[in-house]
């Protein structure tokens, strides 16, 4: 399935909820619609994860989503569920503050 939305390569720490538990770990990349999780810790494709990162305004931003691809030792992509318009902003807002421009078309 080919992206929706341009990746943008930053790190961000995050807390994550998934069948492990709960674990700190960080995001080396984020769309719109979607990111890759770095973490050693295994999970499947189809399994529901949910996890906060801070906005540039210092608030909490809750999102959940979906494996959609897992590299073993690496991490996982995730496709974002349960999107409305705040939390779509605030991850605007995220992309924007680190040089971004979160509407250019994937690649």
């Amino acid at each position: 399935m080919p992206r929706q939305h341009k990746r943008f390569s930053f790190p961000l720490e995050i807390v994550l909820d998934f069948s492990s538990g709960r674990r700190e770990a960080r995001i080396s990349d984020l769309s719109l619609s979607g990111c890759f999780v770095d973490i050693l810790l295994s999970v499947s494709v189809g399994e529901h994860v949910s996890f906060r990162l801070r906005s540039p305004s210092g608030y909490w931003v809750d999102l959940t989503g979906e494996v959609v691809y897992c590299m073993p030792s690496f991490g996982f992509g995730i496709r974002f569920t349960n999107m409305n318009e705040v939390k779509q902003q605030m991850l605007e807002q995220i992309i924007l503050a680190r040089g971004g421009q979160p509407w250019d078309p994937p690649e």
